[in-house]
């Protein structure tokens, strides 16, 4: 992507970043330290209104990956959007989560006024 110039990359020196995208408030995070429920979406609902309190940040959309599962719940305050895994299930999610979930990615397009506008779960599964 280096050359192309519609791709940037933002890197953080933080486990958060808040960004906005075309006049829509994003708020990313790995999701790691999201608690406090066997759902992860429900964890990540409370997380994102604890941290719009705390930081006085409002995110549209708040982001996460971390739980090897996609997911999306719409809340009174925006869009809560769980990102899948490239690998599929592992250790950590036979484990720790209990789940097998396909190797998917999120991909969505943003626009100015109306926000995310269309969004697909790309199937990474290799053909056998």
């Amino acid at each position: 992507c280096a050359n192309n110039e519609q791709v940037k990359f933002y890197i953080p020196n933080t486990w958060w970043q808040k960004v906005t995208i075309r006049n829509h408030k994003f708020l990313l995070v790995h999701g790691d330290d999201v608690k406090g429920t066997t759902l992860p979406i429900n964890g990540l609902r409370g997380f994102a209104d604890k941290w719009a309190a705390v930081a006085g940040f409002i995110p549209n959309y708040t982001l996460a990956g971390h739980f090897h599962t996609s997911a999306e719940l719409s809340t009174a305050q925006g869009k809560l959007l769980v990102n899948g895994a490239f690998i599929g299930p592992d250790i950590y999610s036979l484990k720790t989560l209990h789940c097998a979930s396909p190797p998917e990615q999120k991909i969505f397009g943003i626009h100015s006024r109306r926000g995310v506008t269309w969004k697909y779960d790309i199937d990474l599964r290799e053909d056998k």
